[in-house]
């Protein structure tokens, strides 16, 4: 216990106990925060959230023009292209030619000088409480993972996976594509089966801005929530903590911006670019996947 106290102590955080009642609550509602101020303390809230509310790789809306992984699967029900080779999620990563980590912020130096020069891995929401050096190293961690899972390349010696596989490679394109269509494959012949478990639900962070307009942004289950939607869901179940709740009047305390490593200008240019889902938002858990 004392090791991750003090992993969590270095990155700003602490171990506490909270309450882990989930309240399931699919009624009408004008907003999810009158939602969220009714659940208890500690607790989060399960919530059916309009598909065009939701945002997701990056803060991109759930359509084909801006998400690949929805365009991606588009192609593979309408023409049954199922290999990586030729597809959107190909395409995405040719496309896609970052030099740093400020560069995958779509800001410029001036507005994020404390992601110049750093990987672009390491490109994090101006909220996110922790720095570029631990999400760098939350991305290996996360690829070794999906390295070892079922649609992983498991007879790959360690140094081919640091050198080719961890580095956008065609294996990791071939293992993003594999997921994606298990994943869209095992809901459309099982159904959406969700849990209490960690990662038993499509977890979004909720962002609301100074007219009270809002929007979720998916941090767990990118995959799921691309798969419903291609199926035609219009409303996704999500769930949303009462405690994680970002605000664009808060810009100036929002961790990155109040560490100096984006300015409240730019922060707040990030906030509405995902508000409004472009194609040009982030690549924030994007770079590298594939």
């Amino acid at each position: 216990m004392e090791n991750v106290q003090s992993a969590l102590a270095r990155v700003g955080l602490r171990l506490q106990k909270i309450n882990t009642l989930v309240v399931k609550l699919r009624e009408e509602y004008d907003h999810p925060l009158s939602v969220l101020y009714q659940a208890p303390p500690g607790s989060s809230v399960l919530l059916d959230i309009p598909s065009d509310r939701c945002r997701s790789f990056g803060g991109r809306t759930l359509d084909r023009q801006n998400n690949p992984l929805v365009a991606t699967l588009s192609d593979y029900m309408t023409k049954q292209h199922n290999v990586y080779s030729g597809s959107a999620l190909e395409d995405f990563a040719r496309q896609t030619r970052l030099n740093d980590a400020c560069d995958a912020l779509g800001l410029d130096a001036a507005e994020a000088p404390g992601f110049v020069g750093i990987d672009p891995r390491g490109c994090l929401y101006p909220w996110d409480n922790y720095d570029p050096k631990t999400s760098i190293e939350g991305y290996f961690r996360t690829l070794q993972k999906e390295h070892n899972s079922p649609y992983g390349f498991k007879h790959y010696t360690e140094g081919f996976f640091l050198q080719h596989y961890a580095e956008g490679s065609i294996q990791r394109g071939e293992l993003e594509m594999k997921r994606l269509i298990s994943t869209f494959e095992s809901i459309k012949q099982k159904g959406y089966n969700r849990s209490n478990h960690i990662d038993g639900d499509i977890g979004a962070h909720l962002l609301i801005d100074r007219e009270g307009s809002w929007c979720v942004l998916v941090h767990r289950g990118s995959h799921r929530i691309a798969a419903l939607v291609s199926m035609g869901y219009d409303e996704i179940p999500v769930r949303l903590y009462g405690h994680f709740v970002v605000r664009s009047s808060e810009v100036n305390q929002w961790q990155q911006v109040a560490k100096g490593r984006i300015t409240a200008v730019g922060a707040s240019k990030i906030f509405q670019r995902i508000m409004e889902g472009r194609n040009t938002t982030t690549y924030v858990n994007v770079v590298g996947w594939p």
